[in-house]
């Protein structure tokens, strides 16, 4: 509101905004600018007008500028600049129009095509579809359903009337029709047109369906006009690329009404079938649906079809066999009912099944051609299949496929055979003509069946559904005829609207302007008009010889050169173009003459007409030759029909229908505006809304211009005086003048007011204004009034409530003052939502006594009877007496309820003890049956069977005993339990035997004897098995003992540990002793006979660990250990005596030490497959020894040889010994000595072969051995070459013996002097060839050629002196090498190594000797084995160096007693790199040895240290092999602190095992702090961990699970509990009320859960208790029992007119197929009632039982009034079941509980009908779940507000029935998270305290 200028914004009851000044009384539709905001002066000041637009058709826009060319520049409301040229539409807009969606388009204030497309398309975004032209209806198809044609909706449009105008509907314009029919006694007609896809079928089908309704018949033949549909539908509709359903043919129906205006029959006049489509279809299009529907349909077989439809010619060419959404298979089903229900017979129907297989196997006969041009059949067998379908003759047939007979009048008749095409052509035309032909049949037998009985007077309503205007690419002669039709149709439909509006005008006696329409007369004339109108013009030219589609045009072209709405075409002669009403069509003549024709070859006419089909023949009757016969073109035939229908049309009162298809897509909510416009055109809607706009288009009578608009005369909230009361007319201009508007131009006629679209603009927005203070004061008289008159029923009903309320249990004084109070206040109720407190109170009294009534009626009806027979009844008396223990009732009710509890407190009892009693005989428990017996005599049931029982078990009992007790006397003699010699002949089975078969034979029943039993049966077992036990006195293996040992053997307790007795555990630890000598002693054993110290140390150690046997056997092992570890002592000391010796002496070599080295290894047990170290120590000091020569070392003093035969003749040779004297060589001395020297190393030397050396000493000797027998052997044998070869071998080793010197003077004395010279050059020369010998082999051969020129005394010449120097330098070398590889100095290597100090400064003298030696060899190039042992010598005292740097740091040296995480302290990087790096050289030192050792260790310990944690089993290793590796337990710090951390973790490792066995909370918790206090960490831990935190978070669970009752989490945490042993006073209580039964347990959890405030629990444990409830007794809740359904007999007598009312009593809740005529349940309010009545016919139609279209619609409607009335609710419940109730159609059945699911899905019952539906739900035959899921979703849910659409019922159903769903539990039986709260203290030390409240479960 603006004060200031005085506007007013004010809102219609449309929801329409207006505008008032209160200054000065204006008023507009339009926003004052006073009123606007910035962005509207913005967008709406200025000019605005519609401009076009290529997607919208036009868009508003405002002007911005003039252009000097005239044109316009304007801006759309999108913000799109568009320029207006001075040639476009000049329509001016006014902005507020814009919001105005009027329902007539004729009321618009600037009709134009702009303004018209904007109402049209906004008015379809809201789902208004239907828009009114004055009388004409726009109907634009929305392509999905919409709930507009309901029962309700007709009745809706056909009671209207009054005041109240409804909106524009197909319904108002068949309405309209109807009344006409039966107020004015005219017949009228129904117009309905539009293209393909528009929607006419569907108009058609609601204009039926609302004549069936309303009208109805005596003979129910509406329904049969109504089945008539499906199969018009499937024989003349086909699937196009524009609808899925496209009526194919015009059709005109007429609906014939008697004179009380009940249908009494109808006629169907079709016209125009469109035949081709049943040989050709276009791409994504179909041909007619019948063929579809036969093959895909449940009889294809019979008529010798497949389902396979592309197999079919007719049908696959298109590319489309389906449509989505559509099911044949159904529709074909739906066809058949239809024809059932019209009362078409069985052999009518096969014929017309059969005529279209025939007609689907004529398209795939194949023809080809032969040689000479002519036709041949390529699948006979297919003529043969129509043939038979058609019973006619094959043979003819073919015939006439192949064949045309040319008869000229009194000639012969000739014979012609088809061409390929031909052929195909006249079998294609055959098709055609014979479902033309069937087509008119099926017209003609449904004409029939719905026939009218010409004798009586009827008027009637015809129904035109017609093709709309087409305009396509290519229009041929179906669009010509098409087109010709709509002319004549628009000619009748501008004369009637122009008649019409002048005749109003003329009556009334106003002046008006004569109105001129378009008169498409002329171009009428063009087609139809003799003698040369384009039809007239064809028909001449297919009788005229040799005419053609050329000779036609060129005719056409001549007559029409000059006609206006005519035009040829330059460029095609065939074409031309006609003007018409809508627009301009270019036709293609091509084939006109051909479909105008529609002929038929005369033999296949004839072929048929010989059919032995009576039906098929009749079709084609025998035709005269000699009668000469017309034959009517297909165009004449179709003149002739549109006449008769033109002059049939004149005739009536005509009503207007005109479809419009939104867009090509098929799509819902979208509507292309360009192609809205242009069929608006095509339709003619611009001509009649121009015919109205000329003249009046808004018009009252007298009366109601005054009933309309009388309002106006209020003014200040005061009535003016009227001056004119009677003369209604005079009333009118009274009412104008008070405005004091300008209403000049509004025209007062004789009998009405009439004014255009300005003046009822204002004359609405001034009775708004009036309207809006008329209902302000109405509202408040009315609702004052009504307030008062409510509150005095209030005050006269109180004093009966209140005296209803004092009495409290008295039910018939509280129903009688309900009554009085329902009837006192009466309608009020429902307009006022309040109630009195006493009313309130009285309805939950009633409610309560009601079910204290019940409840006591099931008491008295249980009490009486025996309990225990009836236990189930009398428990659900009194369970249902529990849950209203609160309610009032009178003593008796009080009375009989206490005495029934007390009843089944004893008989629970008595059954508990009774139970008791048969589980303690079943178990054999003695304390069980005993305290049970003692509670039966309590009980007084001493005389039970059960007691009897208890005490024979008692009896028996006290005599197993005995046996028992003989049992274990058995068990305690016979044993085994200590070892001795005769201990395995001690061991007997007798006693056990006999007392074992004493037990079986008596049959052990408690569970001791049970226990007993089977320990003696394992102890005899394992009797048995000792006894036969092979050698006691040794270690074999005892397998059979071994078995026994099993978990379910009975040998082992539970935990599978420990034995059962002491016997078993006696033989389980001898099994123990016996593994320990197999696994350890006789290794020991084998040791020593190998003299394998290793294995020896190793499994001494092993013996260290504890055995875990008993006293006996610990006994006897430390006996026999003792005595190995004295055996294996003494034979180490041995071998370490001969170790000594050999060693000593192999180096020193001394013949005597090598002797007495010998001596000493050959006393050992020394064999070749033992001590191998020994072994190769002696067979080196054999070899060693064998190699010392038997003579002395002696030099010659002059060139001699004479051990070669061939060449020496001396047998002696003069020499020099060592000590200077002269001695003589004797050859047969040497030749002795050699002898026997070799014998002694041959036999060595074979030892030393089984031996296998492995020390590089071993390896020396046996290279050195092996070279002097050879050159022994070669010496003997006279091999010169081979002793010259020996000889540099020998001499690479640096060998030198008597013998070798031999060998090298007999050499020396062979060799010519002159070779000296050469020999000594080359050995030079060859000094830098490396070598991997020790020596150079150079060496050797300087120094024999030096021996050799000695004694050949030469001259120092060059060559000798360069040798001499050269062996000089390598002797140099050698000695350096020798000096600096000599490792005496690091034999203290251990000192060396702990003491690090002095070791670096002998690595410092070590590498400077080596590297002077290394330096001497690399001046003379000298590469032999020595300097790369020097060089390895350098490289492995740098890496050794590295490794010991690396052992002192990085390491853990903090003890038992860390200060973070040990292996924090470790890092392995610098010892692994070192260890690394040495790792792959063969260090040669021990020293080196020990070092690679000690980083072995201690990076293993490292590394142990770091995963301590994860596993100390590395570690334990690390330390045990460092020990042992280092010889000492302490020999590093490093060692001392892991060992010591190792000790901590295993007193952890133990602790933590003892709290994980034990389960204790207080256990886990200190073991885990202790391996905390450690930094241990590991799996071990974090499980102990794990396990504590379980045990507390358990702990904690069991409490707070107790504490809630929460069910699952109770179960879960005992089992887990149970799973880890875990057991508290708390689990023992969960452990108690788990054993509960369900309904105990239910009514303490609602308890609970009423004491916690959860709702949804307790709601979802109250359903549950209700399903227990409705289990046991749930036949007091059957259907037919619901006590507010009527009684039959008062359904039957509120029916005022019957015939049977017993009939109808019976029928009262079973299915009819007729409407009901009252509600089936009690409702006060007439105006339910009646509306119940009327969704029963929703019920019907949605249910198929009655014929509406759009079954979901019908759903939706009925969803939506019970969710806006909850008193239908019930009703409607009931009237479904009703249907569904000895309903003889499965397919209505099932439809039935569709609707049922939807309704359960969408309104609650009441409460006093929910157990009763529930009920009905559990007997449904499928998905009963599903039916009360749903159910209760809604009860204990909120109810929709909104019912769901068409589209989501649709959606809906599949879903809901979906079979691989068949079950669903509602969301409120869903288990939702239970509300927690915290347990108090008294709880959590006592599990008793388990309720807030006073009484403790015990």
């Amino acid at each position: 509101q603006d004060p200031v200028s005085g506007w007013t914004q004010r809102k219609t009851a449309d929801g329409v905004y207006y505008y008032h000044n209160i200054k000065t009384e204006a008023v507009s539709w339009d926003k004052p600018d006073s009123l606007k905001d910035e962005d509207e002066l913005l967008t709406d000041s200025g000019t605005w007008r519609w401009v076009p637009d290529p997607d919208e058709a036009y868009l508003p826009a405002r002007d911005v500028k003039k252009n000097a060319d005239g044109s316009i520049d304007c801006v759309t409301e999108r913000g799109i600049q568009v320029t207006l040229p001075k040639t476009g539409p000049d329509w001016p807009l006014l902005k507020s129009s814009l919001h105005l969606l009027t329902d007539d388009l004729v009321l618009l204030d600037n009709m134009n095509e702009g303004m018209i497309i904007h109402t049209l398309r906004e008015r379809f975004k809201q789902n208004k579809i239907y828009t009114a032209i004055g009388t004409i209806l726009v109907s634009i198809n929305p392509f999905k359903l919409l709930p507009l044609y309901t029962p309700q909706m007709i009745d809706k449009y056909y009671h209207s009337g009054g005041n109240r105008k409804n909106p524009p509907h197909v319904f108002a314009i068949a309405d309209a029709a109807y009344k006409s029919l039966l107020h004015d006694k005219l017949n009228n007609s129904i117009l309905i047109s539009g293209e393909s896809g528009a929607g006419k079928t569907e108009a058609t089908k609601q204009c039926l369906t609302f004549f069936a309704e309303v009208a109805g018949s005596d003979t129910h033949v509406e329904q049969k006009i109504m089945s008539a549909n499906p199969i018009l539908e499937a024989f003349g509709n086909a699937k196009t690329v524009r609808n899925n359903n496209s009526s194919r043919f015009g059709k005109w129906s007429e609906i014939h009404f008697d004179k009380k205006g009940k249908i009494f029959g109808a006629k169907n006049v079709n016209f125009l079938l469109e035949k081709s489509r049943v040989i050709y279809q276009a791409e994504n299009e179909r041909s007619y649906h019948i063929f579809y529907q036969l093959c895909m349909g449940p009889e294809a077989a019979k008529f010798k079809l497949s389902s396979d439809l592309e197999s079919y010619f007719y049908l696959a060419g298109s590319g489309c066999t389906q449509i989505d959404g559509v099911n044949d298979e159904e529709d074909f089903i739906d066809v058949v009912t239809a024809m059932n229900n019209l009362g078409f017979k069985k052999e009518e129907q096969d014929w017309i099944f059969t005529v279209v297989a025939a007609i689907l196997n004529m398209g795939n006969v194949n023809f080809k051609s032969s040689g000479k041009d002519v036709a041949m059949i390529e699948n006979e067998d297919k003529v043969k299949v129509i043939a038979d379908l058609l019973k006619c003759n094959p043979t003819t047939l073919k015939d006439a496929m192949l064949i045309r007979t040319m008869s000229i009048r009194g000639k012969e008749s000739t014979k012609i055979p088809f061409k390929e095409w031909e052929a195909r052509d006249a079998l294609d035309a055959l098709a055609k003509s014979l479902y033309g032909k069937l087509f008119d049949w099926l017209i003609g037998r449904i004409n029939e069946a719905v026939a009218v009985n010409q004798k009586t007077e009827t008027k009637f309503i015809g129904v035109l559904d017609i093709f709309g205007f087409e305009i396509f690419k290519v229009n041929s002669f179906e669009q010509l005829c098409i087109n010709f039709a709509n002319e004549k149709l628009q000619q009748h439909f501008n004369t009637y609207t122009f008649k019409l509006e002048e005749q109003v005008y003329t009556s009334e006696q106003i002046k008006f302007v004569h109105i001129e329409f378009i008169d498409n007369q002329p171009i009428l004339d063009l087609i139809e008009k003799k003698p040369n109108g384009l039809l007239v013009l064809l028909d001449e030219e297919i009788v005229v010889p040799k005419g053609t589609d050329e000779t036609y045009c060129k005719k056409i072209h001549a007559a029409h050169a000059k006609d206006p709405n005519y035009k040829k075409l330059i460029k095609k002669d065939t074409s031309f173009i006609v003007y018409h009403y809508a627009g301009e069509v270019m036709y293609d003549a091509t084939g006109f003459l051909a479909k105008n024709k529609d002929t038929l070859s005369q033999d296949l006419y004839d072929a048929l007409s010989t059919s032995q089909d009576k039906s098929t023949s009749d079709m084609y009757p025998p035709i005269d030759p000699n009668r000469e016969r017309k034959k009517v073109s297909l165009g004449g035939q179709f003149r002739e029909q549109l006449g008769n229908l033109m002059t049939k049309l004149s005739t009536t009162s005509p009503h207007y229908i005109r479809c419009v298809k939104p867009n090509s897509e098929k799509r819902h909510d979208l509507i292309n505006s360009v192609m809205t416009l242009e069929q608006l055109r095509y339709a003619g809607v611009f001509e009649a809304i121009r015919i109205r706009q000329k003249g009046y288009p808004f018009r009252y009578t007298h009366a109601e211009f005054v009933k309309r608009y009388k309002c106006l005369s209020l003014k200040d909230r005061k009535w003016l005086p009227l001056k004119n009361k009677t003369n209604q007319k005079a009333l009118c201009k009274e009412l104008l003048d008070l405005t004091k508007q300008d209403f000049s131009d509004v025209q007062l006629g004789v009998t009405q007011v009439l004014y255009r679209a300005e003046q009822q603009r204002v004359l609405e927005l001034l009775r708004n204004l009036s309207l809006e203070s008329i209902c302000l004061l109405l509202q408040s008289f009315t609702r004052g009034w009504l307030a008062r008159r409510f509150r005095n029923r209030l005050v006269k009903s109180r004093p009966q409530l209140r005296d209803a309320l004092a009495k409290r249990s008295d039910l018939p004084l509280v129903e009688k003052a309900l009554s009085f109070t329902q009837d006192t206040i009466g309608t009020l109720r429902r307009l006022f939502n309040f109630e009195m407190k006493e009313h309130l109170q009285t309805r939950h009294l009633h409610s309560q006594l009601v079910e204290r009534k019940e409840v006591t009626g099931l008491l008295e009806t249980a009490f009486p009877k025996d309990p225990e027979a009836n236990f189930d009844e009398l428990t659900h008396a009194v369970e249902r007496g529990d849950l209203i223990e609160t309610f009032p009732g009178t003593p008796a009710q009080l009375e009989i309820y206490k005495k029934a509890k007390d009843k089944l407190i004893l008989t629970i009892n008595r059954r508990q003890t009774r139970a008791d009693l048969r589980d303690g005989v079943e178990k054999a428990d003695k304390g069980i049956i005993s305290a049970a017996i003692s509670r039966a005599q309590q009980l007084g049931i001493p005389d039970a069977s059960e007691v009897a029982e208890g005490k024979k078990m008692l009896e028996r009992i006290a005599r197993e005993e005995l046996v028992h007790s003989s049992l274990v006397s058995a068990l305690a003699a016979g044993g085994c339990l200590r070892y001795e010699d005769s201990a395995q002949k001690s061991i007997s089975t007798s006693d056990l035997d006999s007392a074992i078969k004493s037990a079986v034979e008596f049959g052990m029943r408690t569970a001791a004897g049970k226990a007993s039993l089977a320990l003696g049966q394992a102890v005899r077992n394992l009797r048995a098995a000792l006894i036969a036990a092979p050698d006691w006195t040794g270690h074999s293996h005892w397998p059979a003992v071994e078995a026994l040992f099993t978990a379910s053997s009975g040998l082992l307790e539970e935990s599978g540990e420990k034995a059962a007795n002491a016997e078993a555990q006696w033989a389980l630890d001898e099994l123990k002793l016996r593994t320990r000598r197999r696994e350890i002693h006789v290794p020991i054993q084998d040791a020593i006979k190998r003299i394998d110290e290793d294995a020896i140390n190793e499994h001494l150690s092993a013996l260290k660990e504890a055995h875990g046997c008993g006293a006996d056997q610990a006994r006897r092992l430390d006996s026999l250990e003792q005595d190995l570890t004295q055996s294996a002592d003494k034979l180490k000391k041995q071998a370490e005596e001969a170790r000594v010796a050999l060693e000593q002496a192999t180096t020193s070599l001394d013949e005597n030490a090598l002797d007495h080295a010998i001596d000493l290894g050959n006393k050992l047990p020394v064999t070749t497959t033992q001590a191998v170290h020994l072994r190769e120590l002696l067979a080196v000091a054999e070899i060693d020894a064998a190699m010392k020569s038997k003579f002395e070392h002696v030099e010659r003093s002059e060139v001699s040889f004479m051990l070669d035969d061939d060449l020496a003749a001396a047998t002696s040779v003069v020499a020099s010994a060592a000590t200077g004297d002269v001695v003589a060589l004797q050859k047969v001395e040497i030749i002795n000595k050699l002898t026997t020297q070799l014998a002694r190393l041959d036999k060595a030397l074979q030892h030393a072969a089984t031996v296998g050396f492995t020390s590089e000493k071993g390896s020396v000797a046996l290279e050195q051995g092996q070279l002097i027998k050879q050159l022994r052997e070669a010496l003997l044998a006279r091999k010169w070459p081979v002793v010259e070869q020996l000889l540099g071998k020998v001499s690479a080793l640096g060998m030198n013996s008597p013998e070798i010197s031999l060998a090298r003077a007999e050499v020396a004395g062979r060799s010519a002097a002159e070779d000296v010279v050469a020999k000594l050059i080359q050995a030079v020369a060859d000094v830098p060839s490396p070598t991997e010998t020790v020596g150079h082999p150079s060496e050797g051969l300087l120094e024999t050629g030096l021996a050799q020129a000695d004694r050949l005394k030469m001259k120092e010449v060059d060559s000798v002196v360069k040798a001499k120097a050269m062996l000089d330098k390598i002797r140099r070398t050698r000695a350096a090498l020798q000096k600096a590889c000599d490792l005496h100095a690091y034999e203290d290597y251990i000192a060396l190594v702990e003491g690090y100090g002095q070791l670096y400064s002998l690595f410092d003298v070590t590498e400077n000797l080596l590297t002077q030696a290394l330096a001497f060899a690399w001046e003379i190039k000298y590469r032999t084995k020595e300097v790369a042992q020097a060089e390895a010598l350098k490289q492995e005292v740098e890496l050794i160096r590295n490794v010991q740097v690396a052992l002192y740091a990085d390491g853990y040296l903090e003890g038992p007693v860390p200060s973070q995480l040990p292996a924090k302290f470790i890092d392995t990087t610098r010892i692994a790199s070192a260890n690394t790096a040495v790792a792959s050289f063969p260090v040669t030192m021990k020293l080196s040895g020990y070092v690679v050792a000690k980083g072995k260790a201690v990076l293993a310990i490292r590394e142990g240290v770091r995963s301590l944690n994860q596993n100390p089993a590395p570690l334990e290793q690390a330390v045990a092999a460092a020990t042992k590796a280092l010889g000492s337990a302490d020999a590093t710090p490093e060692l001392t602190s892991a060992r010591q951390i190792l000790e901590r973790v295993q007193v952890a490792r133990r602790d933590l095992d003892q709290a994980e066995k034990q389960v204790v909370q207080k256990l886990l918790e200190d073991s885990v702090a202790y391996a905390e206090e450690i930094f241990y960490e590991n799996p071990d831990v974090a499980r102990t961990r794990a396990l504590r935190d379980r045990v507390i978070q358990l702990n904690e669970e069991s409490r707070a699970a107790l504490w809630i009752m929460d069910k699952d989490r109770m179960t879960n945490v005992l089992n887990e509990a149970n799973a880890i042993r875990l057991n508290t006073a708390h689990f023992e209580k969960i452990q108690h009320l788990l054993g509960l039964g369900e309904n105990d347990w239910l009514k303490l959890e609602i308890k609970k859960a009423a004491e916690l405030e959860d709702p949804s629990r307790r709601l979802r444990l109250t359903i549950r208790l209700k399903e227990l409830a409705l289990d046991s007794h749930g036949d007091m809740f059957l259907f037919e029992r619901f006590k507010n359904l009527r009684t039959a007999e008062d359904f039957a007598n509120d029916k005022l007119l019957t015939l049977d009312r017993k009939k109808l009593a019976a029928g009262f809740i079973q299915f009819t197929k007729n409407p009901i005529h009252t509600s089936l349940t009690e409702i006060i309010d007439p105006l339910i009632i009646k509306e119940s009545t009327r969704l029963f016919k929703n019920v019907l139609g949605y249910m198929g039982d009655r014929k509406y279209p759009y079954p979901p619609t019908l759903a939706q409607e009925i969803l939506q009034r019970c969710i806006e009335e909850p008193q239908l609710r019930d009703e409607m419940y009931c009237q479904i079941i009703k249907q569904i109730t000895a309903n003889p159609t499965p397919l209505s059945v099932s439809r039935g509980w569709e609707l049922l699911a939807l309704s359960a899905s969408t309104f609650p019952p009441s409460k006093s009908f929910e157990n009763f539906l529930e009920m009905y739900f559990r007997r449904a035959p499928q998905y009963s779940t599903k039916y009360i899921a749903a159910m209760r979703d809604v009860l204990f849910g909120s109810v929709r507000s909104q019912a769901p659409d068409a589209a989501e019922i649709e959606s809906f159903i599949p879903k809901f029935f979906n079979p691989s769903q068949p079950t669903a539990v509602s969301k409120y039986d869903v288990v939702q998270p239970i509300k927690t709260a915290k347990y108090p203290k008294e709880f959590f030390d006592n599990p008793d305290h388990l309720f807030l409240a006073s009484e403790v479960l015990n």
